[in-house]
């Protein structure tokens, strides 16, 4: 439908702020920091040692205690939980982008948050000015906090 409808969708994440969506490209860069982390303490990390015992491979079968080495780092799981975190809040934002049912909206929102172009560059691309881009933003916003107080329980 290419008319002008409701900009909001009924699955839409109704959490979603601006505050959220100026984090994408920061959570974009910290996600590339973090899987160079884990490269540097999988490739770097402190080298831990263990003892086993075996035997030998011929006749006759001897003991033996055979040592291994190799790179350890407890802050691996750390790195990964922190980078897994990220990925999700992006997706989260990318889905919330990707549903809005209003393409003008839509398409703000993708060159402003994904893209990460200022409102001026956002402006110049679909020809409108600064402050029409910066009043259709707002008012999707305004419109989607009303729709989430008429859907949260009145508590008293």
């Amino acid at each position: 439908m290419c008319g002008k409808g409701s900009s909001m969708d009924k699955t839409m994440d109704k959490t979603m702020t601006k505050q959220r969506l100026t984090q994408y490209n920061n959570l974009r860069r910290e996600i590339a920091m973090l899987e160079e982390q884990c490269r540097a303490a999988e490739t770097s990390g402190e080298i831990v040692g263990d003892v086993v015992q075996g035997s030998t491979k011929q006749r006759p079968f001897a003991k033996r205690r055979i040592s291994i080495k190799g790179y350890g780092s407890q802050a691996i799981p750390k790195l990964e939980a922190r980078k897994a975190a990220c990925l999700a809040e992006c997706d989260a934002i990318e889905i919330f982008i990707y549903t809005i049912d209003n393409s003008l909206v839509r398409q703000l929102l993708v060159r402003r948050f994904i893209e990460c172009m200022t409102v001026k560059e956002a402006a110049q691309t679909i020809g409108y000015s600064e402050r029409q881009v910066i009043r259709i933003i707002n008012n999707f916003f305004e419109e989607m906090s009303k729709n989430v107080e008429k859907s949260s329980p009145n508590v008293m």
